[in-house]
């Protein structure tokens, strides 16, 4: 089984991300990954990442977006989290403005993408995950929150 509290480190964690548009805050995520060497080709990975919201919008409804794509740019799977600063318009299915964002990259490559997509999505909708770290004052406790949901939902 995937863990995210595997995936998820504190410095993949990002609050009050100062962001204008869902474009610049996955920008300033893809920057923190390439920082990190988790992401060796930022452009590969950006235009993955803008051509799948072209697609369709990662915006899931209640305030989250999971943005996502594979690229051979990005050197491993990757978990970050961001609150950005200020809502953010995502399109979302429910047209929310988004507060909570898991951006998940990894290579081409399909192991584990889906599952770690799917882990996401069943954490948020049977935990209080959301409003625990929208809540957090750091990192720390936002990775803390992230392995207690996981522990409790098994």
């Amino acid at each position: 089984m995937v863990r995210l509290s595997e995936l998820v480190q504190p410095e993949f964690v990002h609050l009050g991300v100062e962001a204008q548009t869902k474009e610049e805050l996955m920008e300033r995520l893809v920057d923190s990954l390439v920082a990190q060497g988790r992401v060796e080709d930022r452009s590969s990975v950006l235009s993955s990442l803008v051509e799948r919201e072209r697609v369709m919008s990662t915006g899931i409804g209640r305030g989250v977006a999971i943005p996502h794509a594979q690229s051979g740019g990005a050197k491993a799977l990757t978990v970050s989290i961001a609150r950005p600063s200020q809502p953010l318009d995502f399109g979302s299915v429910d047209h929310e403005p988004v507060k909570l964002v898991f951006l998940v990259t990894g290579p081409e490559e399909r192991g584990g993408f889906i599952r770690v997509l799917a882990r996401i999505s069943r954490l948020l909708c049977s935990s209080g995950l959301q409003e625990r770290v929208l809540g957090a004052t750091d990192p720390d406790a936002v990775v803390a929150a992230l392995t207690e949901e996981e522990d409790a939902l098994g």
